[in-house]
């Protein structure tokens, strides 16, 4: 018990200096990086603005009385950014006049920070309200037009309007603000050197862990070796048990065999004593050896001398065991008659074990068995020992053959179905509370459903808001099933005769339930990026389908020949109106890309069908028959 505590408290320690190490990495990467990317007001992590946009907002947010500080940020939920934020607000000392707009990526999100009770009130008093309002309509408008930069100017200026400024207070906010801006590059520079300290402290942490671990590993190793030799030693101990125990030692305590066989089977049985003895002594300095980080080298030093013993000493029990076979050859004649007591002596005891084994194994697990009852199985292969000893009176040897396998296989499946019984109760056990885990969790399912719309409002058609809500109402069905299913699951494992089989049935079908869940969940939270990526396709196929028609209509003007050319000329027309309605499509907002996708479906058709036409004209082969084909009209303008 001992080894097992150590083993637990060294993974508990590594993965404690792990998360350790984790929380401390994003302080220790915004400290390495900041002097990198800091530039006047801007601190730019993600390579959001190129120089030119650093220079425009340095220019703009220059001279104000609110000092707006910009930084950007990559892969940060809503709430781990403003966490951020609020943390880079305090790490800096930045408070008054001072104000942080942090700017995150992957999710796209922005927050605005400040400490100044006047602003509030004066944000407060105007349009916007909050400070969402600020960001909503100040910054959202320029992001949404791959403006950030004028966002974030928009931001400061609005703010900087808010307050009544006169000719007295905006030098003294001037000259406050550069003061303020050397403090507050102070404050970062001392910021910066405890963040770097407490990266030396985690790199000194991490090196132990990384120590600790190896140590572990070696432990690991040792146990391994341990647990083969102890299996070894085991093997031996069931064979010199089972030559020990065997009818041939009945037979000379009843003095039934002659002098020098007993003289032979009593050596036998002095050296297997003593062998037995030696595996004893092994057992014994295996089970003293001890696994802990401060012994492992003499822990392996007394392994490595166990094997060499153990495989040097192996040939002895073999021996023994040849001696002793060449003896049964000569006696076996003389057990023919204490066969079949002897045989039906270990059948019962074997019943009797397993049944006081697995009453053992009920009564520590607390199992409820009235509904599937192991021990009647086992009842019911005592009757067939009785059948099975008259059988053997009678000498049918063929039936009773048969019959003494059954009574084996019974007392197998009285085994199994405790084993069963036990792993279906865990089981159930577990899924129920997973479940309603999980259940809590999706409370939260609205808002991320209702953020995953928003995020599509305004850019993609209705079509495919509809599809989003398919999905969202799908998850509520199924997560209400679930639901509707975990009682049953509490009902099954508490009645007065429980079904733990029955609750198992139940958390299989929740498992079902939730794995369609989770797959929804995902095609719902990438949506955007699937739509994203499929207009970027149709627009790169709607560019190929004009250049092909481009170069085709170029190599038509080109063409010097007598050939009657209209319905060349007709099919030009009609692939270039197919591609005109596809760009439409494309160009409208919201986008509906199952319209564009079929109007790019109709350009393409059309081009081919221009292409043929052009293909025939070059081979001087015009068709000579049927209308020319006229472009269709899909009845948009």
């Amino acid at each position: 018990m001992k080894t097992i505590f150590i083993w637990r408290w060294q993974w508990l320690l590594i993965i404690g200096l792990l998360m350790l190490s984790n929380s401390l990495l994003p302080m220790m990467t915004y400290a390495s990086e900041s002097g990198g990317y800091r530039n006047g007001h801007v601190t730019d992590y993600t390579g959001m603005f190129t120089e030119k946009d650093t220079a425009r907002i340095n220019q703009a947010l220059t001279g104000h009385h609110y000092t707006l500080q910009v930084m950007t940020v990559n892969g940060y939920t809503q709430t781990e950014g403003s966490r951020f934020a609020n943390e880079v607000y305090d790490e800096e000392g930045m408070g008054g006049d001072q104000l942080l707009l942090l700017i995150t990526r992957n999710p796209n999100y922005v927050h605005l920070v400040f400490q100044n009770e006047e602003l509030a009130e004066r944000i407060a008093a105007s349009n916007a309200r909050t400070v969402e309002g600020v960001t909503d309509t100040q910054f959202v408008p320029y992001a949404k037009n791959g403006d950030i930069a004028g966002g974030v100017i928009a931001v400061s200026q609005y703010l900087n309007g808010l307050r009544d400024t006169s000719s007295g207070e905006n030098g003294a906010g001037n000259d406050g603000t550069a003061t303020a801006n050397d403090q507050a590059e102070s404050r970062f520079n001392a910021s910066t050197l405890r963040q770097l300290m407490l990266g030396i402290a985690t790199v000194l942490l991490l090196s132990a862990a990384i120590v600790l671990f190896l140590f572990t590993l070696r432990t690991r190793k040792l146990r391994k070796r341990r647990s083969l030799l102890r299996q070894r030693l085991n093997k031996l101990d069931t064979v010199l048990h089972e030559l020990l125990d065997s009818e041939l030692f009945t037979l000379l305590e009843r003095e039934r065999v002659s002098r020098d066989q007993s003289l032979l089977l009593e050596q036998i049985q002095r050296d297997g004593e003593q062998q037995l003895q030696h595996v004893q002594q092994w057992r014994q300095v295996l089970q003293s050896l001890s696994m802990s980080i401060w012994s492992l080298t003499g822990t392996g030093r007394e392994l490595n001398r166990l094997e060499n013993e153990l495989s040097s000493w192996a040939t002895e029990p073999e021996q023994l065991q040849q001696r002793f076979e060449m003896i049964a050859g000569v006696t076996r004649p003389l057990l023919s008659s204490t066969t079949a007591t002897l045989a039906e002596s270990h059948s019962l005891h074997s019943i009797d074990h397993v049944t006081a084994e697995l009453h053992e194994l009920v009564e520590r697990e607390k199992l409820n068995v009235r509904a599937e009852n192991p021990f009647l199985l086992l009842e019911q292969a005592r009757m067939e020992e009785r059948q099975w000893r008259e059988l053997q009176a009678r000498g049918d040897q063929t039936r009773a053959l048969a019959l003494r396998q059954h009574v084996d296989q019974l007392m197998k499946d009285s085994r199994q179905l405790v084993s069963e019984l036990i792993r279906f109760r865990d089981e159930a056990v577990h899924t129920a509370d997973e479940t309603t885990r999980i259940l809590e969790e999706y409370e939260l399912l609205p808002e991320w459903y209702e953020r995953e719309l928003q995020q599509l409002s305004g850019v993609y058609a209705e079509v495919h808001m509809t599809r989003q809500q398919q999905r969202y109402e799908q998850m509520q069905q199924l997560l209400e099933q679930a639901a509707s299913l975990l009682p049953q699951i509490t009902s099954a494992l508490n009645h007065d005769l429980p079904s733990y089989r029955q609750a198992y049935e139940y958390s299989l079908r929740i498992r079902e339930l939730f794995d369609r869940v989770h797959t929804l969940r995902l095609e719902l939270t990438g949506y955007l990026d699937e739509l994203d990526l499929r207009k970027k396709l149709d627009m790169e196929r709607w560019e190929a389908i004009s250049g092909q028609h481009r170069d085709a209509a170029r190599q038509l003007t080109d063409m010097q020949t007598e050939s009657d050319i209209r319905l060349a000329v007709s099919a030009q027309e009609g692939s270039f109106e197919a591609q005109e309605e596809a760009r439409r499509y494309l160009m409208e907002t919201p986008l509906d890309l199952s319209a564009v996708e079929h109007a790019l479906d109709e350009a393409e058709e059309r081009l081919n069908e221009f292409l043929r036409q052009l293909d025939l004209l070059r081979h001087h082969e015009p068709e000579s028959t049927g209308e020319p084909m006229l472009p269709r009209n899909r009845g948009r303008e």
